[in-house]
């Protein structure tokens, strides 16, 4: 994600995570954005669907509104089912300064 400054103010910022459910799974689930200070700058907790088959691809949406990126760096994106201590890394995205003039110009002024 290219921001010309931070901290970057977001209206929005969606995040999709699939995973691969087990009859064992617990039900509940936890997800969480760390920003490179270490801060959790989302955090989010909820049930799966009652109608969650087993052993198939799931997905889960979650979405932030608003959101503040405090900074430039690598943020990133854990979930776990059961207890957020069970939470594990699930991805990453960089938020950085545009690296040219022409990157510089796609951004809206």
């Amino acid at each position: 994600m290219i921001v010309r400054t931070a901290p970057a103010a977001l209206t929005s910022l969606h995040f999709r995570v699939s995973f691969y459910p087990k009859k064992t799974s617990p039900r509940d689930f936890s997800f969480s954005v760390i920003a490179p200070n270490g801060l959790s700058i989302v955090q989010a907790e909820g049930q799966l669907s009652a109608e969650l088959n087993y052993d198939v691809q799931s997905v889960v949406n979650i979405a932030s509104k608003p959101l503040l990126l405090p900074e430039h760096g690598a943020y990133s994106m854990r979930f776990g089912l059961g207890k957020k201590e069970n939470e594990v890394d699930v991805g990453r995205f960089m938020v950085r300064k545009p690296a040219n003039d022409e990157e510089n110009n796609r951004l809206p002024k």
